[in-house]
Formats: C-alpha cells, sequence, structure tokens
C-alpha cells in the first residue's frame, strides 16, 4: 500500500507542475523520500535538492 501511496504522490507531483530533478522521488545519495517530506498542496517551486542531506541534484 505504502508504494502505491508513493507512486501517487510522484505522480501528482509531475501532473501539477510540481518539478524535481530526482523522477523517481528518491534522493541518489541518501535514500530520502522525497515525496513524504513535502506538503504536496503547498509546493510551488522546483526541488532542486534534498531536504534531508542537502545535496542538490542539478550539480
Amino acid at each position: 500500500m505504502e508504494k502505491q501511496t508513493q507512486e501517487q504522490n510522484q505522480n501528482k507531483m509531475s501532473r501539477e507542475t510540481k518539478l524535481m530533478f530526482v523522477p523517481d522521488g528518491i534522493c541518489p545519495y541518501c535514500g530520502c523520500d522525497i515525496t513524504k517530506v513535502y506538503d504536496l498542496d503547498e509546493i510551488n517551486d522546483i526541488i532542486s535538492g534534498c531536504p534531508k542531506c542537502h545535496r542538490t541534484f542539478v550539480d
């Protein structure tokens, strides 16, 4: 069930132009599930880094 929620959150982010530079929503450096960190209804900008380890996805 949890996997479905993660996929639904990822789909919601991409459908509503809430862009992340990691397509699966998982930080490649620390493994943080970014879709669980942010309130998807309050995101209004591009997510370009991990809120947990603070590494950027765009370098």
